[in-house]
């Protein structure tokens, strides 16, 4: 596989929609109120775009939906929300490729988390504790990257061509944690670049 290989469209369903009612996943080695999971959605095929709107449940928990929409292994986006009303995104992620007008493909993206949001959805798949349930802040990663398009994925890293740069944003606060602090702040703003002769 090569870089390029990340343009391609993804392949063609043999099917225009799917639709899931109630399918149950019971996750053995699991513990906690996600250890049986029932999911509702559909998935649809149209064009180029393939598409998923999946809501799902835990024993005794909230619903929580899963948005995906994708063109390619590098074009796509996800959202993970809590269905509470006016509830912000759990997670948001969007990553776009397109070629250059050389034999380059351009690839960039961004992530979003909600750490207000997503505390108590990872307290779900394993226990955290109610300090850490009360963490509040965002987290925000940026990025753009260039590589040959005839570059291999597996040394992807390594070519000349390749470059990656982006930014961090981190706000995150706590109001204590016990024995060890109160009100804790964390902020951090970062930058980040570079290719195989950098690294």
């Amino acid at each position: 596989l090569t870089a390029g290989d990340l343009l391609r469209t993804l392949p063609i369903l043999p099917f225009g929609e799917l639709q899931l009612e109630h399918l149950t996943v019971f996750r053995e080695q699991a513990t906690g109120p996600l250890r049986k999971v029932t999911i509702d959605g559909e998935l649809t095929a149209t064009g180029n775009e393939v598409g998923g709107h999946f809501a799902f449940r835990g024993q005794d928990t909230g619903s929580y939906s899963l948005v995906v929409v994708g063109k390619s292994a590098s074009t796509w986006s996800a959202t993970l929300s809590s269905n509470r009303p006016h509830a912000a995104p759990i997670v948001s992620w969007q990553s776009r490729s397109r070629p250059t007008d050389s034999s380059d493909i351009q690839v960039d993206g961004q992530l979003r988390i909600d750490v207000q949001e997503l505390a108590p959805f990872i307290a779900l798949l394993v226990p955290i504790g109610p300090e850490l349930e009360k963490v509040t802040g965002q987290v925000a990663l940026d990025w753009g990257g260039v590589a040959a398009t005839e570059a291999a994925l597996g040394s992807l890293w390594e070519d000349e061509h390749t470059r990656l740069d982006g930014q961090v944003r981190i706000n995150v606060t706590l109001p204590a944690l016990k024995g060890v602090a109160k009100d804790i702040a964390l902020t951090y703003v970062g930058k980040f670049a570079g290719n195989a002769t950098q690294a």
